[in-house]
């Protein structure tokens, strides 16, 4: 029995997966364990998608293909690395292009590439393809796969026992079936009868009525040429005299056509001669020119030594220095003097004046008061008007002494608010210098007295950067003329990228010049004018004015040809008139043998048909049998597996007929598969072991395919679950099993441990998934 293959990595940007899965190597089933929406059914999928891609012009896959596209946007693709008896190969396939590449990397041998369209059947690149896939697999499209070695999830009922399971399978009836196709169509290419006794007689004739019809058309042609040979005698004889003719004009163009076909050799020598001598002159021009624009670069690049770098200087510096020049600083200067002035004067006479202003006046209207009270009461005079003037001037010098006293409080704060006013401004006004001065290089040294030193380094730095800048445009448009003149245009942007400066570059550019002119001249120039020297060597007499011996050689040359065309003009003619006659170019004689190899022939023909009917009669007995035997094997396959399955009350299978008539034996009673008094446990226990016989039969003709087998657990109690899960693992002793799963407690109860979790990020060593899948 052949190696069975082997999934040993999956590669995928693919739906809600994008990453790496490396496949352990085990010797049981291989499980993959995730909830719902977690991408199980996805990776499944994805696998014999890579296969066998999306037939878009059905409605289902076209629209599956699209629910497909990766989740987090860019390439649509899948790789797939599977390992046969010769080794590994990886299949890389590009969803939206259908374009796949098939190599084996041990040798890098490349197996396939061009697109893979399973719509286009009639392809030579699907042709090749599927060649491919029957090689390696023996299946071709993925409804063979899924028929056989693939249980999709919800798929189970769609399982079937019928005649096109013996077909994917590829057996034995199935190449006596086309054995007898080939027959069939060989005879129908012989005759229109029927081979067999249900097929009707076509319209279209085959090769016996055609050579019969020939037969016939031949002796009715023969009697018209034997009246009219004798017709024909004058204008053959004409045509025999215009043949010797013809050989000597012939003779003439043919040695004119030799002598242009030398001139032009020569003259095509010397234009390639001339050519390359254009071009090293070309490349020795742009040579020049680069060697002057890298020395004007290097000149550049010593007058930046010591200067600080392209991007020390911001671009606003020198309106930076004027904003600060003629603004900020003056302002700054302006209320430092204003805040020393004020400060000053508060500390000199603030606390004197508010002390001292108005005492006088209030002792001086007490005193008054007092005296005045007092001359009041005693009556001074006699009168007490007096005092209470004394006393009405006394409270009248007291309220004044009070207000102005007043008065200077309000002037002593008035002074300290313009006092904090000028700090906030100085404190606003410094940020905005120091906002100035942030970003610009030795910013401790951005004084007013450095700043005709600080514009002078700066046009200095200018004038260096400048002068760099234009030596590296310069240099920038000599390069890409060098290379223009290379025909190689512009270097890719990896060539850019790679970190060289510009003059390494350039130089490298220069390099290839010298070499392309060195090449020019060696492998060119040299060997064209070497060829001038022989062609003139071999041809002797060639003129050395080649272009005008050209020209008159090529006039001789139509001249001769417009005679010839003349005397062929004449010939046809000629011909035309005898072809007239009604009788064909053929002798009798001639047409009379004909006439025998065609009867011969259609003797032979008749015979070839009676062969091919009996060899039919034969295989259609051969087809039978083999059918027979390949849908015994098949049966076998199904039973061993389903005396496995459910406790022994499931199977065997009855076959009366062929399998269209099979019905299941439960509990000694015949149902069909799909008959009600099964439960849904039992339905599916008894459909996957139709599966899992079709894959094994599969396998027996040699190709045991990888078995995908997605939530086999649904629907099944623990009993029956135990026993699918020995089956799967019964398999896998022959053939890869990956199983996945979204039933943890079923996991738990039969003691499996997952390969893979779908939902968790501590993924399992033995899984040696690569990449993490994310987006599940």
């Amino acid at each position: 029995m052949s190696e069975p293959l082997r999934f040993e990595v999956i590669d995928l940007d693919y739906g809600c997966h994008h990453g790496r899965f490396r496949v352990a190597g085990k010797a049981g089933p291989t499980v993959i364990v995730g909830s719902n929406g977690s991408g199980k059914s996805t990776l499944v999928e994805a696998i014999v998608r890579t296969l066998f891609g999306f037939n878009r012009q059905k409605p289902d896959a076209r629209r599956q293909q699209e629910q497909r596209r990766p989740w987090k946007g860019g390439r649509f693709r899948a790789g797939l690395m599977i390992r046969d008896r010769e080794g590994s190969i990886s299949f890389e396939r590009d969803f939206d292009s259908n374009e796949v590449i098939v190599v084996r990397p041990a040798s890098g041998e490349e197996l396939y590439r061009g697109e893979a369209n399973p719509a286009a059947h009639a392809s030579g690149d699907q042709r090749r393809f599927r060649e491919l896939l029957s090689g390696l697999i023996g299946l071709v499209d993925l409804a063979g796969y899924e028929r056989t070695a693939c249980i999709g999830q919800g798929h189970m009922l769609e399982t079937r026992l019928a005649e096109d399971l013996l077909k994917i399978a590829a057996g034995g009836h199935s190449d006596i079936e086309a054995a007898r196709g080939a027959v069939s169509d060989r005879y129908r290419e012989l005759t229109l009868a029927p081979i067999g006794r249900s097929e009707r007689r076509r319209r279209k004739p085959g090769r016996l009525e055609e050579l019969e019809a020939d037969v016939e058309r031949l002796q009715a042609e023969l009697r018209v040429v034997r009246q009219a040979e004798t017709e024909r005698a004058p204008l053959v004889q004409e045509l025999r005299e215009l043949e010797s003719d013809l050989a000597e004009s012939r003779s003439d163009v043919q040695r004119l056509e030799e002598e242009r076909d030398a001139l032009s050799r020569l003259r095509m020598l010397e234009e390639r001669a001339d050519a390359s001598g254009e071009r090293i002159r070309r490349l020795e021009g742009a040579q020049q020119d680069l060697r002057e624009a890298i020395w004007k670069a290097q000149q550049a690049g010593t007058r930046i030594e010591g200067l600080p770098g392209r991007d020390v200087y911001p671009e606003d510096y020198l309106e930076r220095l004027a904003a600060l020049e003629e603004g900020l600083w003056p302002q700054l200067q302006a209320l430092e003097r204003r805040r020393e002035a004020g400060a000053t004067e508060d500390r000199d006479g603030g606390e004197t004046a508010i002390g001292a202003g108005g005492l006088l006046e209030i002792a001086l209207g007490a005193a008054l008061l007092g005296v005045g009270g007092l001359a009041s009461g005693l009556g001074w005079g006699g009168s007490p008007a007096p005092g209470l003037i004394g006393a009405i001037a006394g409270l009248v010098l007291i309220w004044l002494g009070t207000r102005r006293r007043r008065e200077r409080r309000s002037g002593v704060r008035d002074a300290a608010v313009e006092l904090g006013r000028v700090e906030s401004d100085l404190e606003s006004l410094r940020a905005r210098v120091s906002a100035k001065l942030d970003g610009l290089p030795d910013r401790e040294a951005v004084s007013p007295a450095t700043l005709t030193e600080r514009r002078s380094l700066f046009a200095e730095w200018r004038s260096a950067w400048d002068a760099v800048e234009q030596s590296e445009r310069r240099l920038g448009d000599a390069r890409k003329r060098a290379e223009r003149a290379l025909d190689g245009g512009p270097r890719d942007a990896a060539a850019e990228g790679s970190g060289a400066s510009p003059v390494e570059r350039a130089g490298e550019v220069l390099t290839a010049l010298e070499d392309a002119v060195s090449s020019e001249r060696s492998d060119v120039l040299a060997p064209t004018r070497l060829a001038v020297d022989r062609e003139r060597a071999a041809a002797d007499g060639l003129p050395e004015d080649v272009g005008a011996s050209f020209l008159k050689v090529d006039e001789r040359l139509k001249s001769g040809r417009a005679a010839l065309a003349a005397q062929q003009d004449r010939e046809r003619e000629l011909q035309h008139r005898l072809s007239a006659l009604p009788k064909p170019a053929e002798s009798s004689l001639a047409l009379d043998e004909r006439r025998e190899a065609l009867s011969k022939r259609v003797d032979e023909a008749r015979a070839e048909a009676g062969a091919y009917r009996e060899a039919h009669r034969l295989l259609v007995d051969a087809y039978e049998e083999f059918r027979e035997t390949d849908q015994e094997r098949l049966v076998e396959h199904v039973d061993r597996h389903l005396s496995a399955l459910g406790d022994g009350k499931i199977g065997p299978l009855s076959v009366p007929d062929n399998l269209e008539s099979a019905r299941l034996m439960y509990r000694g009673r015949p149902l069909q598969l799909a008959s009600p008094p099964l439960s849904y446990g039992e339905l599916h226990t008894a459909l996957f072991g139709v599966r899992l016989g079709a894959a094994d039969f599969l396998a027996g003709i040699g190709v045991r395919l990888p078995l995908l087998v997605d939530d086999p657990f649904v629907h099944l109690d623990a009993d029956h679950a135990a026993e699918t899960w020995e089956a799967l693992r019964a398999v896998a002793r022959d053939r890869q099993v990956l199983v996945t799963t979204q039933d943890r407690l079923m996991l738990q109860y039969l003691g499996v441990r997952a390969d893979l979790d779908l939902d968790g990020s501590d993924l399992p060593a033995s899984a040696q998934m690569e990449l993490p899948v994310t987006g599940l």
